[in-house]
């Protein structure tokens, strides 16, 4: 009689104690055996022979190149959740399919780790070729990790993760995750680089232009809280946008230069857009360098601009007339960062002269830039409400935006905290240190976007 059929026919009630006992055992290890058994491989099994013919193993080296674990991740997005101490990766953030994170047992494979690379000074070609410098074992307590989503994109190489908290059941999340304050989130990505963001306090959007000769030249209008992106098509250039600037005037008109020779100001309600060519053939500053846009700032409905080797600011109206100029002191030539302040502008030239000029072009007062003057290049400006601007010398992981008034005196200190990534990040380049924002753009109310090669980033503080 079998065992179900025992205990059918006799009952609980009717079956001795010690024999009940013995049945009860012998029902808990059949259904132990029955449920090992039935279980399948988990799809964040750890056994990395379960991916040894997987491309995305491959491209991590395969197991010669000594894995410990590796966990299937059913969206790349969730590679933060699995394993907190990655950090933050753009490429991983941005993508939806399916990857595979690696933990490798020692260092990273030779080919793999950009580390190992020896670089050849120009010149004559050598007779012999420098080793590369040793790469040191993990510290205690981290692994060096790889991420792969296919077998074309560069895998994704993280040198020294810490190895806990450690989450592999979170690897097939269906539902991405709340973005944890202080964490950056990729809003969006694009075709090519930008490198210049403006928030619109008016309309409540981030602005950005797209410019290279690879593809369609374009001005953004970015909806952070929907994620939507309106496009307005700009001409053709062959220029990459490297100097791009974007300002947000009092009217919510946009503008931004093309090439530095070209000026444009779009009205988001009309969508028209209007251009106005610079004058590039002024005598005889042309003869000692261009006159191209070095700075914009918005000043009220139009806009300041300096030009690079002229010795004055123009200010531009709404109908991109020129309407006066501002003199300036010949230190301040081709001011790089202009920010307008009340009833004066503050001009950043280089890092030892920054400064506040009245619209006759009397200096005013002179900002502090003790721990700006190790910097290379002047602050970046930002305005900081009525009568007010902030300077930052450099955007970093950790810092502070300096707030001054129209006298010059910093009056406060807004926090800066950026989730920067480390590493080697594909189009983003490789970096051992965190990576340096091309630009970046605060609500001055605990939301800070930067850009970093062609994505956008979103931090919320608070």
């Amino acid at each position: 009689m079998g065992l179900s059929q025992e205990v059918g026919a006799f009952g609980w009630r009717r079956m001795p104690a010690r024999r009940l006992v013995a049945v009860l055992v012998l029902l808990a290890i059949a259904a132990g055996r029955t449920s090992m058994q039935a279980s399948p491989v988990t799809p964040h099994s750890t056994n990395p022979e379960s991916f040894v013919s997987g491309p995305r193993l491959k491209a991590c080296g395969g197991l010669e190149a000594g894995v410990q674990q590796v966990v299937a991740l059913d969206h790349a997005w969730a590679y933060r959740a699995v394993m907190p101490g990655i950090g933050f990766v753009p490429q991983l953030d941005a993508s939806a399919d399916p990857a595979l994170l690696v933990i490798y047992s020692g260092l990273i494979p030779a080919k793999l780790d950009w580390r190992n690379s020896v670089i050849i000074p120009p010149g004559p070609v050598p007779t012999t070729v420098p080793s590369p410098t040793p790469v040191p074992t993990p510290p205690p307590g981290t692994k060096n990790v790889c991420v792969a989503l296919n077998a074309t994109d560069e895998p994704q190489i993280v040198p020294n993760t810490a190895l806990q908290p450690f989450h592999p059941e979170l690897a097939t999340l269906a539902v991405r995750p709340p973005t944890q304050p202080g964490q950056g989130r990729v809003v969006t990505r694009n075709k090519q680089s930008t490198y210049s963001l403006a928030w619109d306090p008016i309309g409540q959007a981030l602005w950005y232009t797209v410019q290279s000769p690879q593809t369609d030249s374009a001005l953004y209008r970015l909806d952070p809280a929907t994620g939507k992106t309106t496009r307005w098509a700009l001409p053709a250039t062959d220029y990459n946008g490297f100097m791009d600037m974007v300002v947000v005037d009092a009217t919510g008109a946009v503008w931004f230069d093309q090439s530095g020779v070209r000026l444009y100001r779009l009205d988001p309600v009309t969508g028209k857009l209007a251009r106005l060519d610079i004058d590039t053939r002024i005598k005889p500053v042309v003869d000692q360098g261009g006159v191209w846009v070095s700075a914009i700032a918005a000043d009220g409905d139009g806009v300041l601009i300096a030009r690079e080797s002229l010795p004055y600011l123009t200010r531009i109206d709404a109908n991109l007339h020129q309407v006066g100029t501002i003199e300036l002191p010949n230190s301040y030539v081709g001011a790089t960062e202009l920010a307008v302040v009340g009833d004066d502008v503050a001009v950043g030239g280089r890092p030892d002269n920054f400064a506040l000029f009245s619209r006759q072009g009397e200096q005013v007062a002179t900002v502090p830039v003790q721990r700006w003057v190790a910097v290379e290049g002047p602050p970046r400006l930002l305005a900081a409400g009525p009568g007010q601007a902030a300077a930052v010398a450099e955007v970093v992981a950790d810092g502070v935006l300096d707030v001054f008034d129209a006298t010059g005196k910093i009056v406060s200190t807004v926090p800066l905290a950026l989730d920067l990534p480390t590493g080697p990040f594909g189009d983003v380049g490789q970096f051992e240190s965190n990576a340096r924002p091309q630009s970046f753009a605060t609500d001055w109310h605990g939301t800070f976007w930067y850009a970093l090669g062609t994505y956008i980033v979103e931090v919320r503080t608070t």
